[in-house]
C-alpha cells in the first residue's frame, strides 16, 4: 500500500513539473490592411508593412495585404517611397479584422522645384503680355487710331 501511495506523489510531481512546462499558444488570427493617400485616398501598392518592428511584406498592386498575427496589442509601421512613414498601434482582437491606414506624401525637391518654374514662368508670360500691349499701344498711337 505504501508503494502505491509514493508512485502517486511521484507521479503527482512529475504532473505538476509537466504542466508548468507546457505554454500556451498565441491565438492566431488574420487582419487586413489598406494603405491610401491621405489627401486622394488612392491606395498605395508597394508600401512595407512592418508589425512590431518586425518587416510582414508589401503591399499588392491593389495597395491591401493580409497578415496572418496573434490577438493582442500591435505596432504597424507603413513606409513607401514618396511618402512619410507611419506608425500606428492596432487591437487585433479575435474575429478577422480589417484596417485602413492613411500616409502622408512627402514633398520631393522635384515637386518644389516644379512650383518655383510655374511661378518663373507666370512671371514671364505677365511680363510679355504687357510688353505686347504696350507695343501695341505705342503702334496705334503713332498711327493715330487710337486716342486716349
Amino acid at each position: 500500500m505504501d508503494r502505491y501511495i509514493y508512485i502517486g506523489i511521484i507521479a503527482a510531481i512529475i504532473l505538476s513539473f509537466m504542466a508548468v512546462s507546457v505554454k500556451a499558444e498565441p491565438e492566431i488570427t488574420t487582419i487586413h490592411i489598406t494603405v491610401e493617400d491621405n489627401k486622394t485616398h488612392n491606395n498605395i501598392p508597394n508600401a512595407s508593412i512592418y508589425i512590431d518592428g518586425e518587416f510582414v511584406g508589401k503591399t499588392s498592386i491593389y495597395g491591401d495585404i493580409v497578415i496572418l498575427t496573434s490577438v493582442g496589442t500591435h505596432d504597424i509601421t507603413v513606409k513607401a517611397n514618396g511618402y512619410e512613414a507611419k506608425k500606428v498601434v492596432i487591437d487585433v482582437g479575435e474575429q478577422d479584422s480589417s484596417y485602413t491606414i492613411q500616409i502622408k506624401a512627402v514633398q520631393t525637391s522635384d515637386s518644389a522645384y516644379t512650383e518655383t518654374a510655374n511661378v518663373i514662368l507666370g512671371t514671364i508670360i505677365g511680363i510679355l503680355l504687357i510688353i505686347t500691349v504696350i507695343t501695341f499701344y505705342v503702334i496705334y498711337r503713332k498711327r493715330g487710331e487710337y486716342k486716349w
